[in-house]
């Protein structure tokens, strides 16, 4: 495995990489070369983004959805603004949902009566977004 098979995966997730994925890619050893080179950068524990990557709401979306684990989604604001809906027209806080249970301690959970889900918020400062 290699650092261009890393990096095309990188792409398809807005130059992003999870500690696990770079781990199938490159030894333990070669990722930490990486980071201390700062052709790695880490963003969230466990997600890290390849050197010269475009940073931003998407990214940052992508990035927190990335470490909240399996089954995270983006939602609420978010999704709206991420499809465009209208009346979501500036970059809102980044909302993640995911099931409850290896959820991340910063975050809250609520049910309705068919499911319960997990909410994670958090702030991103953008300076820039193109439009929708």
């Amino acid at each position: 495995m290699s650092d261009a098979e890393m990096a095309a995966l990188a792409r398809r997730q807005h130059g992003l990489v999870t500690a696990l994925q770079a781990e199938t890619f490159l030894t333990i050893d070669q990722i930490r070369y990486r980071l201390r080179a700062e052709r790695l950068e880490r963003v969230h524990p466990g997600v890290m983004r390849i050197a010269g990557a475009p940073e931003g709401w998407d990214p940052a979306l992508m990035a927190a959805v990335l470490a909240s684990g399996d089954g995270a989604v983006g939602a609420f604001r978010a999704a709206a603004y991420l499809w465009g809906l209208a009346g979501f027209w500036e970059a809102p806080p980044i909302e993640i949902m995911r099931r409850p249970g290896d959820a991340p301690a910063f975050s809250t959970s609520w049910c309705t009566t068919a499911r319960c889900w997990t909410v994670i918020t958090s702030t991103v400062a953008v300076e820039s977004l193109s439009p929708r």
